[in-house]
Parts: C-alpha cells; sequence; structure tokens
C-alpha cells in the first residue's frame, strides 16, 4: 500500500472519501496494531485502556468481531497507527440522523453494527445512514483549500482521536455530516478504513437487567463485576467504601453505578437491594455476616449468589431453603473453587463410574502470582491450627500435610486441611464416609509459613491478614497466576479416580468465574426457586463447559 492507484482513489473520491479494505489487504504492523472489537463488550482492546473503551463505547453494539482501523489525515495512501493519549479523549454523544451541534471538544453520533451484506451491496442499497465516527478535538491546520469527505483526504497533520470507529454510507451532504464538520470553516471529520464486512443498522432496543454486586471492587467481587458488565446488563457497585465502589463502577462504563453500604445493616441493605434482578454477595470474610442480605432477598424477591467459604454461614442458607421457594427466588450459595467446582469435578466423576464413593479428598492450589484478597487471607488465618469437624473425625487446620499430584505443570504438592462446606455437602451427596478439604499454595515457603503460624498458640485477626497481604507483594515473581482444583474420589471397585480444572495462568479469574455464570443464570425467568449449588442448577457437565471454553483445561485420571 506504498502508492494507490488512480482508479482506486477515484472511486473512494467519488464515495465521500471513504475507502473500504478487506481484512488481508492490511498491511501487518497495522493489523496487530489496530484496535479490536469484540461481539460483547469490547473486550479484546488493549487491557490498559479497555476499560475506557467500553466506558465511551459502551452504547455501541458489535454484533461480530471486527477490525476498524483509522486512516489518518495526512497519510491517504496507507493505514498508519499513532500512540493514543490521554489529552486525545474525545467526547462521545450518541445521535441518530439528526443535525446536532458540536459540544466539548468532540462529538460522535452512535450506531449499532451487525454482520451482514458485502460492501457492494451496502453502497448499491445508500439506504442506511445511522453511522458512528469521530471527530479531531480541536481544529485542523489545513494548507489545503480541499475540504471536507467528498474531497479527499486533508494535506495537514492532525492528531488522532482516542478511539477508533466504523463509517457506513449516505454520510456526505448529510445534515449530521454538516453539523460534524463538513465544511471548510468548522471541524473535520476522520477518514475511517473499514475491515471485515459490517454493516450499519438501527439499534435494537433491549431491556436492562439489574445486577448488584456487594463488595464489587473486591479482588473476587472486580472480576465477577467485569465477567457480568455489558450493555444488556447494568451492574451496580455497593461496599463499605462508596468513593472505590463509584471509582470502579465508573470504569466500566457509563450505565453502572456505585454506592455506599454496611452489609450487615439490614435497613442500608434492604434499600440498596430494591430494583435488583440478581444480588451477587462478594463481600467477605462471610464468618463475619449477619443474615441480612439473604433478609433483604428475600423481602424484595431477588435472586442471589454468593462466593460464601465459611461452613456455618452455607449451613444456615441450606436451612432456608423452604422460604426461598416460597419466595419464588433462588439462591446459589458457594459460587467458587469450593465447593461449585469442587463439587462439579466430584459429580463429573460419580456420572463417569457409576457408582457411589468411600472417601474424598480435594484440593486447593493458589498460584504464587494471584493477588491476595485481605477477606480471603483472614477466612484462613481464622482456622490455623483449629479443630475441623469431618465425618471420619477431627482435623487441624494447616496440619498434618499429604502429598497429592497435580496435573502438569503443578506435578506433586502438600495438602494442608482446610474448612469448607465440602465436609457437610459431599457426605450429603454421595454418603461418603470420609472427606478431607485441603490448601496449598504454589510457592513451599507460604505453605511453610502457614503451617508454622497453626502451631503458635496464638489467635490472629485483620492486622495479620493485612501485614501478609502486603508482605506476600514482593514474592509473586517467584510463582505463576495459575490455579488448579482437584477432586479425588476413592470408589469400592474402581479405586481412586481424580478429576482437576487446572488453570496455567489467571487462576483467580476461574475461582470467580462461577459466580459469574451464576448470576447469568438466574437473569432465566424459569429459573426453578431455592437453595443450591450452580452445578446441580447447571448439570456438572454443563457447568464444567462453561469453564472450559474460556480457555481452562479439565484432566481426568
Amino acid at each position: 500500500m506504498a502508492t494507490e492507484p488512480r482508479q482506486r482513489r477515484d472511486a473512494r473520491n467519488r464515495t465521500g472519501g471513504r475507502l473500504l479494505l478487506d481484512s488481508a489487504r492490511l498491511p501487518a504492523r497495522s493489523a496487530r496494531t489496530a484496535i479490536a472489537l469484540s461481539g460483547r463488550q469490547f473486550l479484546d482492546l488493549d487491557r490498559r485502556m479497555g476499560h475506557l473503551g467500553r466506558q465511551r463505547l459502551d452504547d455501541v453494539c458489535i454484533y461480530r468481531g471486527t477490525v476498524p482501523a483509522i486512516k489518518a489525515r495526512g497519510r491517504p495512501r496507507g493505514i498508519v497507527h499513532r500512540c493514543r493519549r490521554r489529552r486525545d479523549r474525545s467526547f462521545l454523544r450518541r445521535c441518530f440522523h439528526r443535525s446536532i451541534p458540536l459540544a466539548g471538544p468532540a462529538a460522535v453520533s452512535g450506531a449499532y453494527f451487525s454482520h451482514g451484506r458485502t460492501h457492494n451491496d451496502r453502497h448499491q442499497s445508500g439506504s442506511r445512514k445511522h453511522v458512528l465516527f469521530v471527530c479531531r478535538p480541536g481544529t485542523v491546520h489545513c494548507p489545503s483549500q480541499r475540504t471536507g469527505p467528498a474531497r479527499g483526504h486533508c494535506r495537514g497533520h492532525s492528531r488522532l482521536c482516542f478511539w477508533i470507529a466504523a463509517v457506513a454510507v449516505g454520510l456526505h451532504g448529510s445534515s449530521l455530516a454538516r453539523a460534524m464538520g463538513d465544511r471548510s470553516n468548522h471541524r473535520r471529520l476522520h477518514h475511517l478504513v473499514l475491515v471485515d464486512r459490517m454493516v450499519a443498522g438501527p439499534r435494537r432496543s433491549r431491556p436492562m437487567t439489574h445486577v448488584l454486586i456487594l463488595g464489587g471492587y473486591g479482588t473476587f467481587g472486580s472480576l465477577v463485576a467485569r465477567e457480568i458488565a455489558s450493555p444488556e446488563i447494568s451492574v451496580t457497585i455497593a461496599g463499605r467504601d462508596e468513593k472505590r465502589a463509584k471509582q470502579f463502577a465508573s470504569s466500566l462504563g457509563p450505565s453502572h453505578r456505585g454506592l455506599g453500604v454496611d452489609v450487615n445493616d439490614p435497613a442500608e441493605v434492604s434499600n440498596v437491594v430494591g430494583g435488583h434482578r440478581v444480588v451477587v454477595h462478594c463481600a467477605g470474610p462471610f464468618f463475619q455476616l449477619n443474615a441480612s442480605v439473604l433478609d433483604a432477598c428475600l423481602r424484595h424477591k431477588c435472586h442471589y449468589v454468593d462466593i460464601g467459604d465459611d461452613r456455618k454461614y452455607v449451613a444456615n442458607l441450606r436451612l432456608r431453603h423452604n422460604d426461598f421457594v416460597a419466595a419464588g427466588v433462588c439462591a446459589l450459595f458457594g459460587c467458587s473453587s469450593l465447593p461449585a467446582i469442587s463439587g462439579a469435578l466430584g459429580t463429573h466423576l460419580v456420572n463417569v463410574g457409576g457408582e457411589k464413593p468411600a472417601s474424598a479428598r480435594i484440593t486447593l492450589l493458589v498460584g504464587n502470582n494471584n493477588p491476595k484478597g485481605i477477606a480471603a487471607i483472614s477466612s484462613m488465618l481464622r482456622t490455623l491450627g483449629q479443630p475441623i469437624q469431618a465425618p471420619q473425625g477431627t482435623l487441624f487446620g494447616f496440619r498434618d500435610s499429604e502429598v497429592v499430584t497435580f496435573p502438569e505443570p503443578f506435578a506433586q504438592r502438600r495438602n494442608y486441611p482446610a474448612e469448607s462446606p465440602d465436609y457437610d455437602l459431599f457426605p450429603a451427596m454421595w454418603g461418603v464416609s470420609s472427606v478431607r478439604v485441603g490448601f496449598c499454595f504454589e510457592l513451599a515457603l507460604s505453605n511453610w509459613l502457614m503451617s508454622l503460624l497453626a502451631r503458635l498458640p496464638l489467635r490472629y485477626g485483620p492486622r495479620t491478614a493485612r501485614l501478609l497481604a502486603a508482605a506476600s507483594g514482593p514474592f509473586r515473581i517467584l510463582g505463576t497466576s495459575g490455579g488448579a482444583i482437584m477432586t479425588e474420589l476413592f470408589f469400592p471397585r474402581q479405586g481412586r479416580r481424580s478429576a482437576a480444572l487446572v488453570g496455567r495462568s489467571e487462576g483467580q479469574r476461574m475461582a470467580a468465574l462461577p459466580c459469574a455464570i451464576a448470576a447469568k443464570t438466574l437473569l432465566d425467568p424459569d429459573t426453578p426457586p431455592g437453595a443450591t449449588t450452580i452445578d446441580q442448577l447447571l448439570g456438572a457437565e454443563r457447568f464444567l463447559q462453561e469453564i472450559t471454553k474460556v480457555g481452562y483445561e479439565l484432566h481426568v485420571s
């Protein structure tokens, strides 16, 4: 694309200065550096700036993944990549086929695109005029007298706008184009190169669903919120720190909001829960919480999801099964590694084996490069050296380790006893007489330190949790961000069988996915009421498939 043939340049000028190329004709470097828009929520944007893209382009829906690339002024013969700078942000405004004045540094008309007809078909029809384009902030220095898209590209220099969009037919000469700068004495439109096939169409009105996430700006809650937030789902982030809640909600997009709430205050919780379809509870540690959230969900008839790892909290929730049935809502508890994934792996083994197991062993492995939340560390410190009541007897937290073998890349690790609702759920499901739930870190030094703390006659509180969370930061480079959950069942005839879900990276996301999957499942109006787990509601096979299709590995032996 060093030179542009005259025929193509004339054709471009006749169609209003827009040059449409196939993705195969893109230079390799430009194809790599162009911003990619995904089909659901622009998740293919650069991770560092993706939240800004979702915030600015939240109202635009791309139904098929495409790669819009911009063609800068002054460079009519090639596609160039410019650095995105903070000062080049554009103010986006939606309007549909009507004149609007320029307000702020720039303005944009909104559109909704879907995969459809070819470029030639689109040019021949010329009937669809809802477009999305970007006007650069500030005036353009243009030594050439040619103006407007129909006159070709301006020869002067201009910086690109912060985000890239797509342009359709019927733009030049319209009142919208004139209002956006299609004249010599006003701001000028950027000319965009559209890669792949895309057809502009009218907006599809869809009802907005409201989901409340308690503790949504925390380590787990933020991961769950990013998985749930979309143009069709409005997320309310709530927590003790209202400022942090609002800041994180604004990073998700304009349709999301943040609120301050104390989850142990029944009046505050009731005021926040009202008006939401689903309540997602990620505000741990759960051993410090009362039943305010559960009562509010029953009162307002909202579905409920939590990542509860506290055995007593889950037991009390299960006792309220009839209350949720009477209210006509569903409560999904323990939607995290334990007991959601561990239970699904056990159900998968039982379905394959065809007989009931006699005993079970569950091990959760956390990669050293994963962020450690204060709530999760507090829950673990609370059980260090403390007795754990198991079906076979009494275990002690983080003592009496056992060696277990994980699939690659983790190999052999030590299983240290830890508290979990699985001690109650596995005997209820299959009648096993022995259950051992263990925990291990990827770094052997972390396992040794926790085992040492378990043997000291001390009690550990929030101050110790904050200290350990801060001290673990410098050592994160010594491991990976992966993780694994393995369930081993011991059958009378078949012996030992194991199933493991392994993530070579983003282990925390794997632990947060069950909660996001549960929240989206509860949006179905035909969801049966009652208190249960996500793997029992969806079925173990379908639930594991939802996780593995993201890229995590299922190993069965």
